[in-house]
């Protein structure tokens, strides 16, 4: 888990403070959309 030394506010899309300017409303945690270790591939080998 990595945390930044000093963390920037900035609002969110929904306009609620967020830890990191990313796309996650409210200051919700920074997770992939699409892990390729936890997210099975949509083009992924048979």
């Amino acid at each position: 888990m990595t945390i930044a030394p000093e963390p920037v506010i900035e609002p969110g899309p929904d306009g609620d403070p967020d830890i990191t300017p990313s796309s996650d409303p409210g200051g919700a945690p920074v997770v992939p959309d699409a892990d390729p270790d936890t997210a099975p591939a949509p083009d992924g080998p048979e």
